[in-house]
């Protein structure tokens, strides 16, 4: 669906070939499933670091407790708006958050 709208994508899609395209959105996939486990782990940790509970850091983030126990596992992509209250919720810049999630990859 989203290809419709931004024809940049869709343009890019048709060039290339079937077994190119699947392969390509299979590497993405798993890029992107490594950097939210990264981040999930990253939120775990700097939450535990600072004594708080998943209640807690809800709190502070201004979202439901529930929401915080899906993205430490790895279950949703939090927005960036999610991502800043969390951030500000563990005393960090979101690029803080960021950068420490991408070191845990390597």
């Amino acid at each position: 669906m989203l290809q419709r709208h931004i024809p940049a994508l869709r343009s890019r899609r048709r060039s290339l070939p079937t077994e190119k395209r699947s392969s390509q959105w299979d590497c993405t996939a798993r890029a992107v499933k490594t950097l939210l486990k990264a981040l999930a782990a990253e939120v775990r940790r700097s939450r535990g670091d600072l004594g708080l509970s998943q209640e807690e850091l809800a709190d502070r983030a201004s979202l439901h407790r529930n929401y915080i126990g899906m993205i430490e596992r790895a279950e949703r992509a939090p927005t960036l708006l999610a991502m800043e209250g969390i951030a500000r919720g563990l005393k960090l810049k979101i690029s803080e958050l960021i950068a420490r999630a991408e070191d845990r990859l390597g």
